[in-house]
């Protein structure tokens, strides 16, 4: 696959998707379960709860297991316990380290003395905030991943961790190369699966040309290839594995920034009249978007519409409203709808921009990424919507950027005058908002309606006034065309019969990076 947007052996270096390939040397406190995504105690948490303030977590942790070193159970390292909860906090926190996302942490306790450690094998969290999601947050659909707290001390901190990390999980880290290939080692026996293969090796491939030649050449052995190559790899006897659940939704991320931050600092090119602030433009650029010929051009029609940024047609907050145009099965609202007419509406797009003061367009700065695992078809679907933007009169920079540098330049601000197509997992509502608030220094959709909706939201617990309150942020979501919203996408990959039986796991937002343990082997 292509290589992930940081090539980094710390998952606290790293988000999400970006780490995913980290999640076979880490386990976390809460499973996930492969085919459905239910939160499960089948990792290091064997059960949690909550109080009746919304605020305080528990969580009892398993017992006996151990720390993990080129592939053997380690003599020193013998055993998980709570400390190593409070030290991965930590790090992620950027206490004792440089972590990517540390605000992520400090909104959950500002100091470590907020996780009381009782006994060995149970941990209690004192939240600052009511945070009813907690397990999704220290789960492995997160950045979590349980690091040893005396294995850090003795290797000298985060330089000897970074030459070889260790973790709990179904694989060892042997060796990377960066822009070649991630290797990792299978630890058998393990305690929850050990794998039918000895090594799991990531071969970092731009060129999605290359990797089918790969796949067909015997080369690699599951392989992300667009959906354009699967009727070739099916016609020499490849398989191709669907997730069992939808990855990500595919959308543009349209800037918008206060200035100065919340910290005083003033953003890089900040222009107050950009002509993505104005809500006719971004409706315009929605309606300019021909849904329908990108979603049968590059998905072979298998897009589900997304009806709002941030919120799943499937989950109890999306509201029919949303989504009043038919979707490619001649459905409407939350069962299939799209936001905007399916074929687009150039006309009355350019009529918006005449109205918003551009009756000759304006220029406008588009990127995406070449690094985008489980959606190799993102650079393709950009380029066509370019040119789309282009018919009304947009004068399109467009420029196809590494995922590194695309995110040295969210976290420094500097996507003033530009937008950029992007693909998010499934979060929940408090945490897919962690981009679009104020406070947040890696924010960059800061209107100050979101910023006090997540301030309330963040201090209520009450169920039916939570979900009242996400159907109000939608509402204003689309009422403003915050964004502009594409598709759910399910991940599909090549597989190559001949040496994996099954890989039929829960891909979501990581592609096909995770659950190694679990891909069945062909024996011969």
């Amino acid at each position: 696959m292509v290589a992930p947007a940081g090539q980094v052996t710390g998952h606290f270096q790293t988000f999400q998707s970006a780490g995913g390939h980290l999640h076979n040397v880490h386990e976390y406190l809460v499973g996930m379960d492969i085919i459905t995504d239910e939160e499960k105690p089948i990792q290091l948490a064997t059960s949690w709860n909550v109080d009746n303030t919304g605020r305080n977590w528990t969580f009892k942790l398993r017992q006996g297991i151990p720390f993990w070193l080129d592939g053997k159970a380690s003599d020193k390292y013998k055993q998980f316990t709570s400390k190593d909860v409070r030290h991965t906090w930590e790090i992620m926190a950027g206490k004792k380290n440089k972590a990517e996302s540390p605000a992520d942490w400090v909104r959950i306790a500002d100091d470590a003395s907020a996780i009381e450690l009782r006994g060995d094998h149970e941990v209690y969290i004192r939240h600052k905030l009511i945070d009813l999601e907690m397990p999704f947050v220290l789960s492995e659909e997160w950045t979590f991943g349980i690091t040893s707290l005396d294995y850090w001390n003795d290797v000298g901190g985060q330089d000897g961790y970074l030459a070889k990390p260790m973790g709990t999980g179904a694989f060892s880290f042997v060796e990377k190369v960066v822009n070649q290939h991630m290797l990792f080692k299978a630890n058998k026996p393990h305690w929850r699966k050990s794998s039918d293969f000895d090594e799991l090796q990531f071969l970092w491939v731009p060129e999605a040309a290359t990797r089918v030649a790969q796949m067909i050449a015997g080369e690699a052995h599951i392989v992300d290839v667009p959906r354009t190559a699967h009727e070739e790899l099916i016609g020499r006897g490849i398989k191709i594995y669907k997730s069992t659940l939808p990855g990500f939704h595919v959308w543009i991320r349209v800037p918008y920034y206060q200035n100065p931050t919340f910290d005083g600092r003033q953003v890089p090119n900040h222009n107050p009249n950009d002509p993505v602030r104005n809500v006719k433009v971004r409706e315009a650029m929605n309606l300019a978007i021909n849904r329908n010929a990108i979603n049968d051009r590059f998905l072979k029609g298998k897009g589900m519409p997304d009806p709002v940024e941030y919120f799943p047609p499937w989950r109890e907050d999306c509201k029919d409203a949303w989504a009043p145009h038919p979707g490619p099965q001649g459905k409407t609202g939350c069962a299939g709808g799209w936001p905007y007419p399916g074929n687009g509406d150039p006309v009355k797009a350019k009529q918006l921009l005449a109205e918003a003061g551009y009756p000759n367009g304006f220029k406008l700065k588009f990127e995406t990424t070449l690094d985008t695992g489980g959606l190799p078809e993102m650079p393709d679907i950009a380029e066509a919507m370019a040119a789309m933007w282009k018919e009304i009169g947009i004068d399109i920079e467009f420029k196809i950027i590494e995922a590194g540098l695309s995110r040295q330049e969210q976290q420094e601000k500097k996507w003033t005058g530009s937008v950029n197509l992007t693909r998010y997992s499934l979060d929940p509502i408090s945490l897919s908002l962690s981009f679009s608030w104020f406070e947040n220094p890696r924010g960059f959709i800061e209107h100050q309606f979101v910023t006090d909706w997540k301030r309330k939201y963040d201090n209520t617990i009450d169920l039916k006034e939570r979900l009242k309150m996400s159907k109000e942020l939608g509402d204003w979501w689309k009422a403003n065309h915050v964004t502009v919203p594409l598709f759910w996408v399910i991940p599909e990959v090549g597989v190559d019969p001949k040496v994996v039986e099954d890989y039929t796991v829960n891909q979501l937002h990581f592609g096909p990076v995770r659950y190694h343990e679990y891909t069945k082997a062909v024996f011969k």
